[in-house]
């Protein structure tokens, strides 16, 4: 008996595995890729990927473990393998919805021009704003308005003769300063 616990004893030499790091073929960890799927765990990942399958938003994945243990590094390779496998959202952008106020109008855009979009109705904003300016800066606009200030009637009723001895003055522009 005593050969044959003699036969699978160690030196002490043997209860240690030495590595060589120059063996290994890399200077640090950091230097390594992370690991697309946890090892050890194929049921987990499995798990993981039917979760993020589920395309409703009452739907949530919960995963929990011990620190360090590779629980978000695991997730992420995950999701970004799923992400790869789906085609990009839509891009969506509310604009004021000028019968309900209340209540802004939803646009789905491709994927990606949303803020081109917001960009192009920020340009058009500004130049609107810009050509009204010089439109209302115009001499031939004032010209328009001071015409308009004195409406028709009064033109007509100042031009002409009452038998009875009435006529149309007009007030001059300041006449309550006159008081």
């Amino acid at each position: 008996m005593d050969n044959g616990r003699r036969k699978w004893e160690l030196a002490a030499e043997q209860l240690r595995k030495i590595t060589i790091p120059a063996s290994l073929g890399f200077e640090t960890t950091a230097s390594l890729a992370a690991p697309q799927r946890m090892l050890g765990q194929a049921r987990a990942d499995e798990a993981m990927e039917f979760a993020l399958g589920i395309q409703d938003a009452r739907y949530n994945l919960y995963v929990s473990g011990e620190p360090g243990t590779g629980r978000f590094v695991a997730l992420q390779a995950c999701l970004d393998r799923v992400a790869h496998e789906r085609s990009a959202a839509p891009d969506w952008c509310y604009v004021h919805n000028f019968e309900q106020p209340s209540e802004p109008k939803p646009l789905a855009l491709p994927t990606g021009s949303g803020r081109a979009f917001a960009h192009d109705v920020e340009t058009y904003v500004l130049g609107c704003r810009r050509e009204l300016r010089r439109a209302f800066a115009d001499a031939a606009y004032e010209r328009q308005r001071e015409k308009r200030a004195t409406p028709r009637w009064w033109t007509s009723c100042a031009d002409r003769r009452w038998p009875s001895g009435f006529s149309c003055r007009a007030r001059p522009p300041d006449w309550r300063r006159c008081r």
